[in-house]
């Protein structure tokens, strides 16, 4: 599933979107914070957000952030090749892919509950997710036909086998 991921959204994301990708874990290493190298390039350049996340205590015990970012290709590829990053264990994953001048209104919705996120949808090409455990991921979409998902995931494949 790690490898499938950043093949699906290559595929499905149209050339005038990009796709966004939203992160929710427990802050702790192993599983969100492992993330964090991946949201700016190695030379700084990246668009993000951050949840406010704090612990005020200092036993034992996680707590859940949130890290929104507009990523690249080769870097979504990373981040998911990272066994580092819990994806299979507290960490759930969806991209989205939308226009250009929708990408900071989702760097900036937090709260799943934001009053944005249906606009936000509605004007997305697809919505990726993470089942829990990395066991499924599914998808979103009124852009595209389960035909077409399908036959635009095949040729992604096919290309890079060819490759």
């Amino acid at each position: 599933m790690r490898k499938l991921i950043p093949q699906v959204v290559l595929a499905l994301t149209p050339d005038d979107e990009e796709a966004v990708i939203r992160l929710d874990g427990a802050m702790q290493p192993g599983e969100l914070l492992d993330a964090l190298p991946y949201i700016v390039d190695s030379r700084g350049y990246g668009r993000f957000s951050l949840s406010a996340a704090e612990k005020l205590v200092p036993e034992a015990g996680a707590v859940e952030g949130s890290v929104r970012f507009q990523m690249q290709p080769a870097r979504l590829t990373a981040l998911c090749a990272d066994p580092r990053v819990g994806l299979e264990r507290s960490v759930r994953l969806r991209a989205l892919a939308v226009t250009p001048n929708t990408v900071p209104q989702v760097l900036d919705t937090i709260d799943p509950d934001d009053e944005r996120w249906p606009d936000i949808f509605s004007k997305a090409g697809f919505l990726l997710s993470t089942a829990a455990g990395m066991r499924a991921i599914q998808i979103i979409t009124s852009h595209w036909s389960p035909e077409q998902i399908k036959s635009r995931l095949a040729q992604r494949l096919g290309h890079r086998g060819a490759a």
